[in-house]
């Protein structure tokens, strides 16, 4: 009786398992549609599409989680390799990073302060390529197009220095 209920049990369990795969798939899918259509932008699109975006939180998600894989997360190869002076080891580097970020916070400011760096830029830009679409599928995030259209503008960033003259920072009011 016992085998029974458990057959039953583990026939259910490999259903679950069997839909949640596929809403993984379907979900991976439109990700990557997304990007290819982003992809196909021209900057002054993607520009203007970036500015709706840009006083909402996703830029301060996309820093936190860049600084969770620069202080905590990350490879510790890959973040060792990326670095200009390759005599630093990984404490080094993040001793340095902490102290470039003390007393700023996660916002427009920071971003530039980051995407101009010398050191710290080249890592962001490997953050954004191949650590951050892996952070927005696993995460239940309640638009995720906004921050692949983010993520999509900095990466342009990177590859075109022009268009972070163009990222508005915002100032307090007094």
């Amino acid at each position: 009786m016992t085998d029974i209920l458990f057959e039953e049990e583990q026939k259910s369990q490999d259903n679950n398992d069997q839909e949640n795969q596929n809403a993984q798939n379907n979900q991976d899918c439109r990700i990557n549609q997304y990007l290819q259509q982003l992809e196909l932008l021209e900057n002054d699109q993607i520009q203007n599409l970036f500015k709706k975006c840009n006083k909402s939180n996703f830029i301060k998600n996309i820093l936190n989680q860049f600084i969770n894989f620069l202080t905590d997360q990350g490879d510790e190869v890959i973040i060792e390799s990326l670095m200009c002076q390759k005599d630093r080891d990984i404490a080094q580097i993040r001793k340095e990073f902490q102290n470039f970020i003390r007393s700023k916070k996660p916002n427009a400011t920071m971003l530039i302060s980051i995407l101009k760096s010398k050191r710290f830029s080249v890592h962001f830009h490997y953050f954004l390529k191949y650590y951050s679409i892996d952070w927005i599928r696993s995460k239940k995030l309640k638009d995720r197009e906004n921050h692949l259209l983010c993520i999509h503008y900095l990466i342009r960033c990177q590859e075109k220095p022009e268009l972070i003259e163009r990222i508005i920072k915002y100032k307090k009011k007094d």
